[in-house]
């Protein structure tokens, strides 16, 4: 639901998803810890192989 949800508002939104990341990551946040993950070297990267 919530990479459906990212994908709809990329779609619908007329900014690019890099200033939609900065628009919904809170300093110490849920989404701020997740993507500090999922962009680590070890993150995203290894899981897509």
């Amino acid at each position: 639901a919530t990479v459906a949800g990212a994908g709809a508002l990329i779609e619908d939104s007329d900014e690019p998803p890099s200033q939609l990341r900065i628009n919904v990551t809170s300093k110490g946040g849920t989404t701020a810890a997740a993507l500090a993950v999922l962009m680590d070297d070890d993150g995203l990267g290894p899981l897509m192989r």
